[in-house]
C-alpha cells in the first residue's frame, strides 16, 4: 500500500523526484543555448555596425581634406601670382633707370625666381581643379527605392549596400586628393625654391 500511495504521487521509492529536476536541467540548457545564440547575433550586428560607422568617418575626413586642399591650392595661387607681380614691377622699374646697369647674375637670379613663383602659381592651379569622385546617383538611389529585394530586406543588408557604396566613394576620393596634395607639395616647393633664388 505504500509503494502504490508513493506511485501515484510520483515519487520513487527513495524519496526523490528526478523528472522535474530533469525537466529543470533542460530548460536551463535550453536557455543557456537561446542567449548565446542571441549574445553571437548581436555581437555581429554590432560589428557591421562598427564598420560602416568607420567607413562614414573615413568618408568625412577625407571630405574635409579635399576641402583643404583646395584651399591650400587658392593659397598657393594667391601668394605665388602677387609675389610674381610685385618681382616683375620692381625687376622693370630697376631696370627702366638708365644709368643702372644690373649684374648678369642678378638678372639669371630674378628670372629663376619669377619662374619659380609662375611654377607655383601652375600648381595651385592644378591642386585647386575639379577631380569626378564616384558618388551614388540619384538614379542608383531611385532604382533602391523601386526594388523590393532592398526595400524589403534587412537593415543589416541595407547597412552592407550602403557601405559598399562609401567605399566606392572613399577609394575615388581618396586617389582624386592624393594627386591633388601632391601638385600642392610640388608649389609649395617651387616657392622655396622663388625664395631661395630671390635671397641668392
Amino acid at each position: 500500500e505504500q509503494a502504490r500511495a508513493m506511485s501515484e504521487s510520483g515519487a520513487s521509492p527513495g524519496g526523490t523526484e528526478p523528472v522535474p529536476e530533469l525537466q529543470q536541467a533542460l530548460t536551463g540548457f535550453i536557455q543557456l543555448l537561446k542567449d548565446q545564440v542571441a549574445a553571437a547575433t548581436a555581437g555581429d550586428k554590432e560589428a557591421g555596425e562598427a564598420l560602416a560607422a568607420f567607413i562614414d568617418t573615413q568618408l568625412k575626413t577625407e571630405t574635409e581634406r579635399r576641402t583643404a586642399i583646395n584651399a591650400r591650392g587658392g593659397g598657393l595661387i594667391t601668394s605665388s601670382s602677387g609675389l610674381a607681380t610685385l618681382l616683375f614691377a620692381a625687376a622693370a622699374f630697376v631696370t627702366g633707370v638708365k644709368t643702372f646697369v644690373p649684374p648678369l647674375m642678378a638678372l639669371w637670379a630674378l628670372t629663376g625666381t619669377l619662374v619659380a613663383f609662375v611654377g607655383a602659381a601652375f600648381c595651385g592651379l592644378m591642386a585647386t581643379r575639379t577631380i569626378k569622385a564616384d558618388v551614388v546617383t540619384p538614379e542608383q538611389l531611385d532604382n533602391w527605392r523601386r526594388s523590393d529585394d532592398v526595400w524589403h530586406s534587412s537593415k543589416a543588408n541595407v547597412q552592407r549596400l550602403l557601405a559598399k557604396a562609401n567605399v566606392r566613394s572613399l577609394m575615388t576620393l581618396r586617389a582624386g586628393n592624393n594627386g591633388k596634395m601632391r601638385w600642392a607639395k610640388l608649389g609649395f616647393a617651387a616657392q622655396l625654391a622663388a625664395l631661395f633664388t630671390l635671397a641668392v
